[in-house]
């Protein structure tokens, strides 16, 4: 539940942390000292089968999962240790189906009825767990897991667009398509353990309703996706130890927890220590939209982790209007300060979540950084357990990583190449000046870690630790456990939108923002961060070379790939949307040292941030793609570039045709705001997210197995953006108009394919904002699912009789002779 902060507003700053620029190299297995250079490491998943290795000391199995579909049951027998309990469960949502008992010999076996069978099994027994799929199963487990095909900016998946029964619908998504979290805290961190999920709950009909907190509650818990060829039935409960090393956030123990000693600045003194911070649990997030307008009391929510048990967690937020940066310190700056309205959203905002998953079948912990959970929708009081209570659910990944390359640059070649992380690859040795006095080889045994990985890892934060204090007369690395917002401001950590300010020991207002003293400094060596080149002047080797070199030495990264979806499969990258590391971090703080004030003028790192209208400028017929300071697609209708060529400060352009723009409003002197796109809302009131999916990872992931497919393909039956009308409308007859999103006809309905002539014939323009000048079909007008349709006439390219069932293929460009004569401009 919430809890009140009593302290004075403009005093306070409430952690809250979404995506930031850097997250740490990942950590393993504790071991001995004795064993450190030698230390078992955290696994890597980069084939597409789970490995199999044991773990000392393991005795559970599972030796046979099977279906027999004829007597509908399900038959699974393993060995456990002798005479003990062995729990069965559902791989999938991990509920109960049966408990038994090992024989003197070990043997255990199960015969259970069923009405379907679970995809995976999951058995629990002495502390041991196994995991076995389930053999004949994959009928029932094809439908929202493997559908084939999909996967391009072609907009959508394979199947013909199947949705959930039941009257209600809930969408999910994590708000910025990355979040990251260090795991060891005993140097210095970016950011702790904290993801954020929104969600909608919809009841269905011709004229959908978007529940509230009044109406409906909202949970989570893990879940796993067998299907995932990266990492087959990999579940992430929990943020604790649990069968090996995976944060010291809540170490040396829950009352003295590293984390709350690092994060203390962060908060008005005395106010991190009247919360509970016990394993699994996320630092307070504010409720901004109480606080500025509401009673003005400013309260706080904590998420939690499921735990090992997996137990149902409540969304503790819900949004309304969210004021964004409506903080008088910020109404000078045209990129912030307003209101989004309207948004009704439920948010579980700070679940500590980090990139290691619970141990496989043989005890290893392997890197997991999109990790499912699954949200639930129930009426407004009931209990989440009870499956007759459950309105709505869907699947949706929590993206976190931590991958920061520190120790390419920070770290001399011989301890760098000690890293299973960093063997094999270059070292450019700045940690090696001896004016910084940075850690030899010989050092490694004063530095704190447990694995090679760990040490060589904190020998980099180290160095960097003398480096900023040879430069700056700091001593840092006599205080170590840094949280760097402490000095360089992030609006990112700020979500309780106060500013930079001083108290609790921080110095925001003196030195410059993180993006500024990241982004801009290292911008600088050109040598090591290449610029990209333009869209047009670089193959898809060069453009991965440099995007390494750049983004993904911090931004996870070259194993994680945050940028993943429908634009990076089109060969998008970061610096296409953002500009290079310079102009990125050319931000509001850029000129403090020599003003010693802000520019509100500048960028604010987070806040000011290009939107889908940047490249999307307008439609078929009306668009930016043929001015000449725009680098346009091969379509002729999209921009390959969100800002204009030749512009230094890398401004993301705004459009005129807003088709595709996001929310904006007008302020009180007149001036028009764009909201950001996780903040923006289109059709009917739903977020734009629950359509798109969330940021940098836009939909469909050009991998079709990729976990972040699984949210549209639960929704509608296959990837790519929501574009099924029965998803939130039902079996609802929607009658044939231009009322859907961004201007569109109901899609994957017979009704429209035999009644669409009279609405073209009254609006042949907004046709062709689609399907192109001369109905010819374009990018816009491509089908997002294979469909069904009827044939006109004979005339049609795809048709030789009137009345002729025709199948087209998902990603066709759909033009007026496809079915008949092109009527479009009245010929």
């Amino acid at each position: 539940m919430s809890k009140k902060l009593t302290w004075v507003v403009f005093s306070a700053i409430v952690l809250g942390l979404v995506n930031l620029a850097f997250a740490k190299d990942f950590h393993e297995h504790r071991g001995e000292k004795s064993k450190r250079k030698s230390g078992d490491s955290l696994q890597v998943a980069e084939s597409t089968t789970q490995p199999t290795a044991e773990v000392a000391g393991q005795v559970l199995t599972i030796d046979e999962a099977t279906w027999e579909g004829g007597d509908h049951l399900l038959v699974a027998k393993g060995f456990a240790r002798k005479r003990t309990s062995v729990v069965v469960k559902n791989g999938e949502d991990l509920t109960t189906i049966k408990q038994t008992v090992s024989n003197r010999e070990g043997a255990w076996n199960i015969r259970v009825s069923m009405a379907k069978p679970p995809c995976t099994l999951q058995a629990v027994s002495n502390g041991e767990v196994a995991t076995k799929a389930v053999a004949n199963a994959s009928a029932y487990c094809g439908s929202s897991t493997d559908n084939g095909g999909g996967g391009t900016d072609n907009g959508g998946g394979s199947g013909g667009g199947t949705t959930p029964a039941g009257n209600y619908v809930a969408l999910a998504n994590n708000d910025l398509g990355m979040h990251c979290a260090d795991l060891d805290y005993r140097v210095f961190s970016i950011l702790p353990p904290y993801n954020v999920v929104h969600s909608q709950v919809i009841k269905k009909g011709s004229e959908p309703q978007i529940m509230d907190h009044t109406q409906v509650d909202l949970y989570y818990k893990a879940s796993p996706n067998p299907a995932d060829s990266l990492l087959p039935g990999a579940i992430t409960t929990t943020s604790t130890n649990y069968g090996g090393f995976k944060t010291n956030f809540w170490e040396p123990d829950s009352a003295n927890a590293q984390g709350r000693i690092d994060y203390d600045p962060l908060y008005p003194p005395g106010v991190l220590d009247s919360f509970n911070l016990p394993r699994d649990t996320g630092l307070p997030a504010p409720e901004v939209e109480r606080l500025y307008l509401g009673d003005g009391v400013l309260a706080a929510n904590q998420q939690k982790m499921p735990g090992v048990n997996n137990l149902q967690q409540p969304f503790l937020g819900y949004i309304k209007d969210f004021p964004f940066f409506v903080n008088p310190a910020f109404k000078d700056f045209p990129s912030l300060f307003y209101t989004a309205f309207d948004l009704q959203r439920f948010t579980a905002e700070g679940i500590p979540i980090v990139p290691v998953a619970d141990p496989d079948a043989s005890g290893n912990l392997y890197e997991s950084a999109y990790p499912l959970m699954q949200v639930t929708a129930v009426a407004k009081g009931a209990d989440p357990a009870q499956p007759a209570n459950q309105l709505a659910s869907v699947r949706t990944v929590l993206p976190v990583a931590s991958e920061a390359d520190c120790q390419l640059c920070h770290v001399d070649q011989d301890i760098c190449a000690q890293s299973a992380t960093t063997a094999g690859q270059a070292c450019f040795d700045q940690g090696s000046n001896p004016n910084y006095h940075p850690i030899t080889t010989a050092d490694l045994a004063s530095v704190p870690g447990d694995t090679n990985d760990q040490l060589v890892l904190n020998a980099a934060k180290i160095n960097i630790l003398r480096l900023h204090d040879a430069k700056h007369g700091t001593k840092l690395d006599e205080k170590r456990n840094i949280v760097c917002a402490t000095c360089h401001y992030s609006p990112a950590l700020d979500l309780a939108h106060l500013g930079p300010n001083d108290t609790n020991g921080k110095e925001q207002t003196q030195h410059v923002s993180m993006s500024n003293a990241m982004h801009g400094y290292h911008g600088q060596f050109g040598d090591l961060f290449p610029d990209m080149p333009a869209p047009g002047n670089r193959n898809l080797a060069t453009a991965q070379d440099v995007l390494e070199q750049t983004c993904y030495a911090c931004h996870p990264g070259k194993r994680t790939q945050c940028l993943r979806g429908a634009m990076a499969g089109a060969g998008v990258v970061c610096q296409d949307c953002h500009g290079n590391m310079s102009q990125v971090g050319n931000d509001f703080t850029a000129q403090l040292k020599q003003t010693g004030s802000f520019d509100p003028t500048r960028r604010v790192p987070w806040a000011s941030e290009p939107g889908c209208q940047s490249c999307h400028t307008g439609d078929a017929v009306s668009n930016l793609a043929g001015d000449p300071s725009t680098i346009a697609a091969s379509d002729g209708i999209r921009l390959l570039q969100a800002y204009r060529t030749g512009d230094a400060t890398a401004t993301p352009i705004k459009a005129s045709n807003r088709r595709f723009a996001e929310t904006q409003e007008t302020d009180s002197a007149g001036n028009p705001k764009d909201h950001l796109y996780r903040l923006s809302k289109g059709h009917g009131g739903v977020m734009c997210e629950g359509c798109h999916g969330s940021t940098h990872a836009i939909w469909p992931n050009p991998r079709d197995a990729a976990n972040d497919n699984l949210t549209a393909k639960d929704l509608q039956g296959h990837s790519g953006v929501v574009a099924e009308c029965s998803v939130c409308h039902g079996n609802a007859t929607l009658g044939n108009n231009l009322n859907g999103p961004h201007g569109m006809h109901p899609v994957g309905s017979s009704n429209w394919n035999q009644g669409h002539e009279s609405v073209a014939e009254r609006n042949s323009g907004q046709c062709k904002s689609c399907h192109g000048n001369n109905g010819e079909g374009t990018v816009l007008s491509r089908t997002s699912a294979q469909r069904q349709w009827t044939c006109a006439s004979s005339s049609g390219s795809l048709c030789s009789r009137e009345g002729q069932q025709i199948t087209v293929a998902k990603g066709t460009e759909v033009s007026c002779t496809q079915c008949h004569s092109n009527k479009i401009n009245g010929d």
